[in-house]
């Protein structure tokens, strides 16, 4: 049931998700007593590490886990990866929140802000608290993807191909 302060939880998609016993210490931590809050907080981080999982399949490497913390998640996978393949890897992250944000925006844009407490929570953890995790996450050093993902555009500058496949 436990191993190593873990708790499995389920399976995504064949993955096994996992969430740390510092899950709910983050949860309190950075939500205080808002169970929409860490719903939400849940939803950004496995929806952030299968953003990765995804692109890691994509390019035919095996992905062994997803974890969730009180302070982000991981998502852990095995392959030999060149810098480009990483970089978008990293990049994988961040554009499936983007995702999110985006269709969060226009859903408030068009129906505005739901008139429940649930609602209005959920909608502001999914623009606001998503935005704030997506600049942290882009933020140009380790731990952070921004340390891989910044590395995509210098290369791209330098005229190499964006197609999977290539590198």
């Amino acid at each position: 049931m436990f191993e190593h302060g873990y708790f499995r939880c389920g399976e995504i998609h064949g993955i096994p998700v996992r969430f740390h016993w510092t899950l709910p210490v983050g949860m309190l931590l950075f939500g205080g007593l808002s169970p929409a809050f860490w719903l939400a907080f849940v939803v950004l981080v496995l929806l952030h590490e299968a953003g990765h999982a995804f692109l890691v399949r994509r390019y035919g490497f095996l992905v062994t886990g997803i974890d969730v913390t009180g302070f982000g998640g991981l998502c852990r996978w095995v392959g030999r990866a060149t810098d480009h393949q990483r970089s978008v890897i990293a990049w994988g992250g961040v554009g499936a929140q983007a995702v999110l944000l985006v269709a969060s925006i226009v859903f408030v844009a068009l129906f505005g802000w739901p008139a429940s407490w649930l609602g209005r929570s959920l909608a502001n953890a999914f623009i606001q608290t998503n935005a704030l995790i997506m600049a942290i996450n882009l933020l140009p050093f380790p731990p952070f993807d921004g340390a891989e993902a910044w590395k995509l555009l210098r290369r791209f500058k330098g005229g190499d191909r964006w197609r999977f496949g290539q590198h």
